[in-house]
């Protein structure tokens, strides 16, 4: 039915007002309103999504706590990680993925073990070896089918470093998955460069989690500058270590 004069009064009221309200009110969040005033965090701008950022900075020790606990890494070993390179891994990564290294890193993910906890399995086996199946189990399994998936990635790892970095820095990060692949020693007898073998080291001793998870030690960055460096590249090393993590 159609509204008397009245009625219809105030829903064009309502209406023109709405739009009046809206004239000019479109917020760029790259800024802060009320501009050149800006927003910082230990010397660097806060830009993008502003509010997630200062989200971050709040609770940034406790994220780094929260981590710690599930890598199982002491307070000084979390001093030597690339927190930097950990968060910009997490940005690289499409959202499921995301998702699934959270789940992975938080050891809840779907292994035999939380099933049987959870009582959606009737045994914790690994459907592949038979072994107990945990979180750890996922990069270990010997099933042959698991080992030729392996060896496929390790060998696009492979040619991926080899293009990216120097030749012993390809060798210590190879040598750190194959020691947590094979549950062995770490063996750098084909790495030559001393610093390579101390970040190799310092990697290894952050333990399996740590490696998966995406906390690699910052001796990484320290020696791919180097390596721009005497190359005469530009290119930033944490940039290139995250890439590299998100390559496991």
């Amino acid at each position: 039915d159609e509204l008397d004069i009245i009625a219809q009064g105030n829903v064009d009221a309502d209406h023109y007002a709405a739009i009046e309200m809206n004239i000019n009110r479109t917020v760029d969040s790259r800024i802060i309103i009320g501009a050149p005033w800006e927003l910082s965090h230990e010397g660097a701008k806060i830009v993008g999504d502003i509010e997630k950022r200062i989200r971050h900075f709040i609770h940034k020790d406790q994220m780094k706590e929260y981590w710690r606990k599930k890598f199982a890494v002491t307070e000084e070993q979390k001093r030597t990680i690339s927190w930097e390179a950990f968060t910009k891994t997490n940005s690289m990564n499409e959202e499921w993925i995301q998702t699934w290294m959270t789940k992975y890193n938080s050891r809840i993910g779907g292994v035999r073990k939380n099933m049987l906890r959870r009582k959606h399995s009737t045994d914790d086996r690994c459907p592949c070896c038979g072994d107990p199946e945990d979180t750890d189990h996922i990069l270990q399994c010997k099933n042959k089918e698991i080992q030729d998936v392996y060896e496929d990635k390790m060998g696009k790892i492979k040619l991926w470093l080899e293009e990216t970095t120097s030749k012993d820095i390809s060798i210590g990060i190879q040598a750190v998955a194959e020691a947590f692949r094979h549950d062995t020693n770490l063996d750098l007898s084909n790495c030559e460069d001393n610093m390579v073998k101390a970040a190799a080291q310092q990697q290894f001793d952050l333990g399996q989690r740590a490696f998966i998870g995406g906390w690699w030690s910052q001796r990484w960055t320290t020696i791919q500058h180097i390596h721009y460096r005497e190359s005469g590249k530009r290119n930033k090393p944490v940039i290139w270590m995250a890439r590299a993590i998100t390559k496991f």
